[in-house]
């Protein structure tokens, strides 16, 4: 995708998040030191096509650590997803946990469903129904396709499945920046912090 469509999906509503520019394992502090400048690259780059400084973040690889949490919390950004690990190993199909926002930190907002290529229809409504009462169901597709990255690729019709059965069970879809309203007024005590 080219930062011109990027421009053309903001333009169109959808939120952009950042991801950094060259997608570092920032779990380590040697790493988290570069974060700044990371995001700052992408930052720059979205501005170049109307896109303003993102809200979210989404960590590489899933993996977080103190420092570059630090490093969020200093660039002002509200929302950052991380996998679901320590929870589910990477790779797994099984649920990962989902989000509640009175348990969870906003810079660590666990991902319910990751999306791979084995994943059927039948994984996703599984992912779904796992969630509690209170919690939300966070859903991370890295690609649709993905030929770069082919252990993270959903197809067209996998991903048209999901969105269909979503659709079709009056699920609501929103943006990280819409978890806004759903934010307790004092940050919880996370224990993965």
């Amino acid at each position: 995708m080219s930062w011109q469509e990027v421009g053309e999906l903001h333009a169109m509503g959808f939120e952009i998040g950042n991801h950094s520019w060259r997608h570092w394992d920032f779990s380590q502090p040697k790493t988290a030191a570069m974060m700044e400048g990371e995001l700052g690259l992408v930052n720059w780059a979205l501005m170049q096509f109307g896109v303003l400084k993102p809200v979210s973040f989404a960590w590489n690889g899933n993996g977080f650590g103190p420092e570059a949490l630090q490093v969020l919390e200093k660039e002002g950004y509200q929302f950052a997803r991380r996998g679901k690990q320590p929870e589910v190993d990477y790779g797994k199909l099984e649920a990962g946990p989902g989000y509640m926002p009175d348990k969870h930190h906003h810079l660590l907002i666990p991902t319910t469903c990751d999306a791979y290529p084995d994943m059927d229809l039948g994984h996703f409504i599984k992912a779904l129904k796992s969630v509690g009462k209170n919690e939300i169901a966070i859903l991370q597709f890295h690609g649709v396709p993905d030929i770069a990255h082919p252990w993270v690729n959903t197809s067209r019709q996998q991903f048209k499945a999901y969105m269909d059965y979503l659709k079709h069970n009056n699920y609501q879809v929103i943006a990280m920046r819409d978890l806004k309203k759903y934010l307790p007024e004092d940050v919880p005590k996370d224990p993965m912090l």
